[in-house]
């Protein structure tokens, strides 16, 4: 075990750490010039599944359905499941349409998002029944 009170051992670990600290900056330097700023919003992480348009026009995700259209009837398409938000896909992979994630049995119909529910379900869809 290397003698810690030692002048040349001190001299030494600090040698090294200047070294260290030389060689940092030297890669920085190198690299700074290909850095790009940090995107705004960070990364969302999202869980994708591929779903079948029904007779209705709708795709279901857990116990809730969601508009496709203009998704043909019948079509696959491709989901991608956010925390707040169900995104639609073509087969492309172009967006069809976006909703906002429901975590009740609801359904999201029409051009307008039209929330349709039987009565006793529109408080767990977001409704008052008031």
């Amino acid at each position: 075990m290397p003698n810690v009170h030692n002048p040349r051992f001190t001299r030494i670990v600090v040698h090294a750490q200047l070294l260290e600290d030389t060689f940092r900056r030297l890669m920085f330097l190198e690299e700074k010039p290909h850095l790009q700023p940090l995107p705004l919003e960070g990364f969302r992480f999202f869980q994708q599944e591929t779903r079948t348009v029904d007779d209705a026009g709708l795709v279901q995700v857990d116990s809730s359905y969601y508009a496709a259209l203009p998704a043909p009837l019948y079509s696959e398409v491709t989901v991608r499941i956010y925390e707040r938000e169900i995104e639609i896909l073509d087969q492309q992979g172009q967006p069809l349409r976006r909703h906002e994630r429901l975590y009740t049995g609801c359904r999201l119909i029409g051009q307008q998002n039209t929330l349709q529910t039987r009565p006793a379900e529109h408080s767990a869809c977001g409704f008052d029944s008031g």
